[in-house]
């Protein structure tokens, strides 16, 4: 029964276009995953270069004055990423790894990111991650939807049901094929990112992993429910398509929209002018005000005594 059902499902159109669909846009998905890489790369690599030459050049002109070197001097600040990163590259370009800040106005440095095309951020990374948590299930809903209706429709099903003793049994097969067919091409396409981005075999891959196989678990266990039914196709592409949209679009907007609500966060404009009033006014405070609550914080710099009648960079 299994090596006829097999042979059946092979011979289909869903089979074929399933399979280049998922190893294409997985494969792509990857390669965007690499491109990432090496794109983080190039640009730590050029940071740390432009950092040396930068001090070597401050040090040229400020050499006798340590507070004005730091305050022309940029620092480079670097989380260098996982190779496990680029499956899932989430907001990666909106929140940069590599930050170039000054001492001046730490604050308002805080939350720069880099220039991006704004019409690619709406439309996102398509890494791998994004075809796990997308795709998978559409393909898996394609292949199952019909698997009772397709039968009943085209008049097949009473024939199939005479010369078959367990009715639901060979139904269950049928899915089960459909099922172990998507999970082998989801194996392929991790352990193809693990050796096209070189990503070790330790825990994070394996949670990753562990957790893909799972969610296709839930997907799988969801079709078997509404093809069980026993209802037509159009009911469970409709159900099916309805539950994709309301987990994987509705739901997570509709938390995406609680939050931002319920922990609102300033307008740019009002905290940058917040920022800089805050900034600006300690010019016209006593040295003291600043340097008292500093003290408290940090005792150990308490020997480093700050001058009330002339600039100090300490206080600065």
């Amino acid at each position: 029964m299994y090596h006829l059902l097999f042979k059946s499902f092979f011979r289909t159109k869903i089979f074929l276009v399933s399979l280049v669909l998922l190893v294409t846009v997985g494969l792509i998905s990857i390669l965007i995953g690499k491109q990432y890489l090496v794109k983080q790369e190039n640009t730590i690599v050029a940071a740390q270069e432009f950092q040396e030459e930068s001090i070597k050049r401050n040090l040229e002109y400020h050499s006798d004055d340590l507070g004005l070197l730091l305050y022309y001097l940029r620092f480079t600040l670097i989380k260098k990423p996982t190779n496990i990163s680029a499956i899932s590259i989430g907001q990666s370009d909106v929140n940069p790894s590599l930050q170039a800040v000054t001492i001046r106005g730490l604050e308002g440095q805080k939350y720069d990111t880099d220039f991006e095309n704004p019409s690619l951020l709406m439309s996102g990374n398509l890494d791998l991650g994004f075809v796990i948590i997308y795709l998978f299930p559409l393909v898996l809903i394609a292949m199952t939807f019909n698997l009772y209706s397709e039968e009943k429709e085209l008049g097949t099903w009473r024939i199939l049901a005479a010369q078959t003793a367990g009715k639901s049994m060979f139904l269950l097969k049928k899915l089960l094929i459909r099922i172990v067919f998507v999970f082998v091409i989801l194996i392929f396409l991790m352990f193809l990112a693990s050796a096209i981005l070189q990503i070790p075999m330790h825990q994070k891959f394996w949670a990753i992993f562990i957790q893909s196989i799972l969610y296709l678990l839930f997907w799988s266990a969801l079709c078997l429910w509404i093809v069980s039914m026993l209802k037509d196709s159009s009911f469970n592409a409709l159900a099916l398509i309805s539950i994709w949209v309301l987990l994987n679009i509705l739901l997570p907007a509709m938390v995406n929209n609680y939050v931002l609500n319920r922990y609102q966060v300033p307008e740019a404009l009002n905290a940058m002018v917040e920022q800089r009033d805050g900034y600006h006014e300690k010019w016209d405070l006593e040295k003291d005000a600043t340097m008292t609550p500093f003290y408290e914080a940090y005792p150990q710099y308490k020997n480093y005594s700050v001058p009330d009648n002339q600039f100090s960079w300490i206080w600065y």
